[in-house]
């Protein structure tokens, strides 16, 4: 059993990973603090007010993931801070999973990123998830 914890800023390409990760891959699943902004119509709507709880949804569904025993666990988010996927780590080693921790793109590089990314993420916050990004 494993666990991917995806790590990039937006528009890096991490939900294309994600996506190619669990592709052949029968007990699998990706949790991602955006699915908490899709509709039931598959519409995007980003409200920064709901990010905590988005994350929370994030937390949820992964740990659920872990104590069903998927085989396989992607955490699809920016995570551009240590601290803010040490928990999905420790939580993935009590049950037994094997981890590895990726990191797409290149977070220094926001530039490049610039107009990539589906949500619309404006060029002053991939500065900042560029500037901030722990290795």
């Amino acid at each position: 059993m494993k666990v991917e914890i995806l790590r990039g800023i937006s528009g890096s390409g991490k939900s294309t990973v994600a996506r190619k990760l669990v592709a052949n891959v029968n007990s699998s699943i990706i949790c991602s603090a955006d699915d908490y902004f899709v509709t039931l119509v598959g519409k995007y709507e980003f409200d920064a007010r709901q990010l905590s709880a988005a994350h929370g949804y994030c937390k949820g569904k992964y740990a659920a993931a872990l104590e069903l025993g998927v085989e396989l666990v992607v955490v699809d988010n920016t995570n551009t801070q240590k601290w803010e996927f040490e928990n999905y780590v420790h939580q993935a080693h009590a049950a037994g999973y094997e981890v590895n921790v990726q990191v797409v793109g290149d977070p220094k590089d926001w530039e490049s990123i610039k107009g990539r990314n589906i949500h619309g993420v404006p060029d002053e916050v991939l500065k900042r998830q560029s500037e901030r990004f722990e290795f």
